[in-house]
């Protein structure tokens, strides 16, 4: 298509009324008459090119044919803008935004006589610049809109509303409330622009309500826009919920694709727990072997591969994939499609680059390798057997005197770290590219693939960070690619001292570590958590407080024991509180702040064990108590014995007990046990209750 002049654009507002009333009337079914001034100007439109490969009416605007040279960071979806994802926002007010959008991605501020464009500033903003501002400011006026049809009715909100100046205030302030993502600069800068002058002249006539969006009530808060904390050290950890919700999504992600495809399963007791909690992720998507090389085929293909190179890489001699694979790829998956109802579509590669980061978060948390190290992983030979051990093999980038200790040249691969480096394998078939912490683009037939920079790597967990958390708890995140080696020091460093993170999967380290081994380096005695987490952070790394992971771990334990206004379960519950206070009570009458007297206890490591379901305030063993399931760690229960107290530092303990007995209500092969099973239940669920613990 011809490119047209964009100074036509800045005429938007001579025609608006013309064009929304055509609009209206041809969406009525009334075309017998127009305004000529009107179908002159959506001719305009219709023949206006925004960049090489997309119109102005193009349901997607794709510009990274126009930045061939851009950062491979940030092409592909960061150079697309898709307004098929806000179905809510009228015809007419989609024109309008459309054309903002152009007129500040061209920097234009007005059009002089001569017909010149005239710039806003010298610095012409780039799309992958734009499009972030416009997707939260979209999302944003989308739900106005849905909240506008829930209010008025759909042909109201079509007629009366039909420009985005006509929203009112009410709507911002109620949206605000029930927004789902952060009000951040990007959703501020977004309406910043659209009420700058020369947008006002010359797209939407007049001026946006006056609305200041950071007095609103916002269900959730971008971190720029939350009150700053003071003197605080940048965070070197993931949170802690943080780091169990990435384990378990990561993990069952990297378990479920693999059973998908017919794959072994190493981590067997994950893959009950996908069983158990019902994530099939895979199977939404339709996923198989057969799926996944189709996929491959289509991939490969269009990388400029031979047929007879695709063949090699998938190395299958199906009948079946045979039949696909004997016409062109396009319509080898229109027949798939038919043939099983399942796409292999945009939402197919979505959930295969899901998977990918899932990987590349396993091995990196549950390694500890260093970012220079982990990058350097090839899929195709860094998971090694030595005799004894699965261990990952990776360049050594950094030495220091006398360090030939775990974690050098061979990093111990427990199960689900093998897990997700078979499944890198497979997903290497349609990157081309050996490298485990690579881009999801497939490299070109003859090109030799790169591993990620540390900018890569950050920006590509952060793909992954982004869909598992909330949206505050991602805006919150201060990720970078040290920080999975630092946290599983700090896990480890809270297991060691009675904090354990609910997943078997720190367990593993004590199991394979704790045998030792005589010829990697490895320790010869036995290893507690903490020694390997020590070993891990012995070229540095200082938690929040400024001291040790470890010391910080002790400070986190004894809070969740000693604080005078914690939460504390049982009958001497009150006491515990009662005694801790009078204790604290002093101590602050001499001038001590709460946290000068954790620090003091955690300096004279005070109470730091491991106390697992609760401790005890009795003196001497508890009767027989045969109304109690015969499970020993259930009689330190407040609902049973005086003696108990529970804090919120044993409910991972009770949601363990609980949820591991609810597995076991679901298998039919321990139904002699369901009545046992049900009793654990009934109690763990007791204690919670009594903490304020939701399940």
């Amino acid at each position: 298509m011809e490119q047209v002049s964009f100074a036509t654009l800045l005429s938007f507002a001579k025609y608006r009324e013309a064009v929304s009333a055509t609009l209206l009337q041809l969406k009525s079914g009334d075309d017998s008459v127009s305004s000529s001034d009107a179908l002159s100007f959506l001719s305009y439109l219709q023949s206006l090119q925004v960049s090489k490969l997309s119109a102005f009416i193009s349901p997607i605007w794709d510009f990274n044919d126009d930045y061939p040279n851009a950062s491979r960071h940030t092409r592909g979806a960061k150079h697309r803008m898709d307004f098929t994802k806000y179905p809510n926002i009228p015809e007419f007010a989609m024109l309008e935004l459309r054309a903002a959008f152009m007129l500040i991605l061209k920097g234009i501020s007005g059009m002089p006589e001569q017909g010149t464009l005239v710039r806003v500033s010298k610095v012409i903003p780039k799309p992958n610049t734009v499009i972030p501002k416009f997707e939260a400011g979209l999302r944003f006026l989308d739900k106005m809109y849905w909240a506008a049809i829930q209010e008025l009715g759909k042909e109201h909100v079509e007629r009366e509303l039909l420009s985005v100046h006509m929203l009112p205030f009410h709507l911002y302030v109620e949206t605000a409330k029930d927004f789902e993502y952060v009000f951040d600069q990007s959703l501020e800068g977004f309406f910043k622009g659209l009420r700058s002058g020369y947008l006002v002249e010359n797209v939407f006539g007049t001026g946006l309500p006056v609305v200041n969006l950071s007095t609103l009530k916002w269900k959730a808060l971008g971190k720029a826009k939350r009150p700053k904390k003071d003197n605080k050290a940048k965070r070197q950890v993931l949170p802690n919920e943080v780091f169990e919700v990435a384990s378990l999504a990561s993990s069952l992600a990297v378990v479920d694709f693999l059973d998908a495809m017919g794959e072994e399963v190493i981590d067997t007791a994950t893959l009950n727990r996908r069983n158990s909690k019902g994530v099939y992720l895979a199977k939404e998507q339709g996923t198989c072997r057969l799926k996944f090389n189709l996929y491959v085929y289509k991939r490969l293909e269009q990388k400029g591969f031979p047929k007879h190179e695709i063949s090699k890489i998938i190395a299958c001699d199906d009948f079946r994939v045979s039949r696909y694979f004997s016409v062109v790829a396009p319509y080898a998956l229109n027949l798939y499609l038919a043939d099983t109802g399942s796409p292999i579509n945009d939402d197919f590669r979505r959930y295969l680059n899901y998977v990918n980061y899932a990987c590349l978060y396993i091995i990196g948390q549950y390694t500890g390798m260093r970012p220079s190290e982990y990058t350097e992983l090839l899929a195709s030979s860094c998971l090694v057997f030595d005799g004894s051990y699965w261990v990952l093999r990776s360049n050594v980038s950094k030495h220091e005197d006398n360090l030939v200790e775990l974690f050098d040249d061979f990093w111990l691969a427990i199960p689900i770290v093998r897990d997700a480096v078979r499944v890198a394998q497979l997903l290497a078939k349609y990157k081309n590219n050996d490298f485990i912490f690579s881009n999801v683009d497939t490299v070109l037939f003859g090109t030799q693939g790169q591993p990620l920079s540390s900018v890569g790597t950050k920006a590509t967990l952060d793909k992954f960070f982004e869909r598992v958390l909330t949206a505050e708890q991602f805006s919150d995140l201060e990720f970078n690619a040290y920080m999975m080696r630092h946290t599983l020091a700090y896990q480890l460093y809270r297991a060691d001292v009675g904090l354990p993170f609910i997943s078997h999967q720190l367990k593993h380290f004590g199991e394979i570590v704790g045998v030792g081994h005589s010829e990697r380096g490895f320790s010869k005695t036995t290893l507690g958590y903490g020694e390997i987490a020590e070993m891990l952070t012995k070229s540095g790394g200082r938690g929040v407080s400024g001291k040790s992971f470890r010391h910080d771990a002790e400070v986190e334990s004894i809070k969740q024991r000693f604080d005078p206004d914690g939460s504390y379960a049982g009958v001497n519950a009150a006491a515990h509180k009662e005694r801790l206070q009078r204790v604290f009570k002093g101590y602050m009458a001499s001038g001590h702040t709460k946290d000068d007297i954790f620090e003091a206890m955690a300096e004279q490591h005070i109470a730091v064990i491991s106390v697992g379901q609760g401790f005890c305030y009795g003196g001497g063993p508890m009767e027989f108590d045969e109304s109690i399931p015969c499970i020993g760690g259930l009689r330190c229960n407040p609902n049973r014995c005086q003696n108990a107290v529970v804090s919120k530092a044993n409910a991972p303990a009770w949601r363990d007990v609980y949820y591991q007995n609810k597995k076991l209500l679901g298998n039919p092969e321990y139904s002699h046990l369901h009545a046992q099973s049900k009793a654990a239940m009934e109690e763990a669920y007791g204690v919670l209750e009594l903490l304020g613990e939701e399940l």
